[in-house]
């Protein structure tokens, strides 16, 4: 993304709840797997899995809304 893309993109991340942030990050800024995101956090995959996508999906949706 350009640099104003990503700057939207974080602020659009701080209106998700903070678990949910934290595993985006882990994900695409720590490069993290899903496997290795759920034994940092202690939480089961599928949980992970299920924040993250939700997570994407808000993302998108509000970065839709943007583009004008």
């Amino acid at each position: 993304p350009e640099d104003g893309e990503a700057e939207d993109i974080g602020e659009k991340l701080k209106c998700l709840p903070t678990e949910t942030q934290n595993i985006i990050r882990l994900r695409f800024y720590e490069e993290l797997s899903l496997q290795e995101i759920a034994e940092v956090t202690g939480r089961k995959l599928s949980t992970v899995k299920a924040k993250l996508y939700r997570g994407l999906r808000v993302l998108r949706v509000e970065m839709e809304g943007m583009k004008v």
